[in-house]
């Protein structure tokens, strides 16, 4: 009797621990994974570069025709934020959004001082909801998956991730209409 319930228990644990390993793999949960792990460093990037939720001081400056307001909170010099970047998109890309933003006559941000300010622009940048609803794994480095966007759930939102220095980051990202069911 002991030894069939020792059976029993030990086949239950390798079926569960198959099952478990089984639902770990699928491209849709292994992408949900890897999103939530920078989730929370994505959310900042969307929050300063794009939409301008950042809390935003009393102080401002005006450059040519432009406000810009004091950016409160812990990033306080391009830097940090070079920093930010780097933790959530491949260096290529990271460099692109911080030279789209600070770069021209009228960067959105700039740093004065010592201190950062923010135009008070908007643009909702490429905000997605998790769980996604596909991923493709194209090699050992790359996915591509889709999530639907957070402001309009009519669009998928795109997602290159790459393994850069042995960390997921965000390539490439584009917003499409979803196809009509």
């Amino acid at each position: 009797m002991k030894r069939r319930l020792r059976f029993i228990v030990i086949s239950m644990a390798v079926i569960l621990f198959c099952i478990f390993c089984w639902y770990i793999n699928i491209p849709e949960n292994k992408a949900d994974r890897i999103l939530k792990s920078i989730m929370q460093d994505y959310e900042k990037t969307v929050n300063i570069f794009y939409t301008g939720f950042v809390d935003l001081g009393e102080d401002s400056i005006t450059i040519g025709e432009s406000e810009y307001y004091l950016i409160e909170g812990e990033y306080k010099t391009l830097d940090d934020l070079e920093e930010l970047l780097a933790k959530v998109y491949t260096s290529d890309t990271a460099n692109r959004i911080l030279l789209q933003s600070t770069d021209g006559n009228e960067p959105i941000i700039i740093e004065q001082e010592g201190r950062l300010y923010r135009k008070d622009a908007y643009d909702s940048g490429f905000s997605f909801e998790i769980p996604v609803e596909s991923a493709v794994k194209m090699s050992n480095d790359e996915w591509k998956i889709e999530a639907v966007s957070a402001v309009n759930e009519d669009y998928l939102v795109c997602i290159i991730l790459e393994k850069e220095n042995n960390q997921w980051k965000i390539r490439e990202m584009t917003e499409r209409e979803r196809e009509s069911k």
